[in-house]
């Protein structure tokens, strides 16, 4: 394929309905960084759930129960649309989501699962129905990306999260300058 045959292939941007500010592609892998309790499962649940389609949650680091009921209440996503499984292989992963027509696929959080940035990458090239993929990642003291940077360095997009407040600070489909917002939206008022 020549240069000009791919920037003559439309490239449809994925937007995300919770969080329009942010421009994605197919394929995209999303990292959310941010110190523990700063809004990334949250605004992982959130984009989930606005996308009105089959999308599947990996809540490794929270087991399903009570405290994750309530976040995926808060931002509505108690609906039949996602699926919830804490205990899964990449194989598994991958069954699910062909079986079900997963659109996007959210790992909560990165560190104690069993998926690389290999495994992810792997999973939205070989999923048919998968467009992206939202990944929580914690930060050490220093402000570096738990894991290594094999996670930073490999993901489409980073957004950094911290008192319910996110930015983009890497991406390879829009300027990262001053795109950001509440993790938590408010609702738009019917006029």
């Amino acid at each position: 394929m020549t240069a000009r045959e791919l920037v003559a292939v439309r490239h449809e941007p994925i937007r995300i309905p919770s969080h329009p500010a942010l421009v994605l592609a197919r394929g995209a892998l999303v990292v959310f960084v941010g110190p523990r309790g700063a809004g990334k499962s949250t605004m992982v649940a959130s984009m989930l759930a606005s996308l009105g389609q089959p999308t599947l949650l990996l809540s490794i680091e929270e087991l399903p129960g009570a405290s994750l009921a309530w976040r995926l209440v808060r931002v509505g996503a108690d609906h039949d649309r996602m699926l919830v499984v804490s205990d899964i292989s990449v194989e598994q992963t991958a069954a699910l989501i062909e079986r079900h027509q997963v659109v996007a696929v959210g790992v909560d959080s990165q560190q104690r699962s069993a998926f690389s940035p290999k495994d992810l990458r792997d999973l939205l090239r070989t999923s048919p129905s998968l467009r992206v993929a939202l990944v929580v990642s914690q930060v050490n003291q220093t402000g570096d990306v738990r894991g290594g940077q094999d996670l930073a360095h490999e993901c489409d997009v980073l957004v950094r999260v911290e008192g319910m407040r996110w930015g983009v600070t890497k991406s390879r489909y829009q300027k990262a300058d001053g795109v950001g917002g509440e993790v938590m939206p408010k609702p738009r008022q019917e006029e």
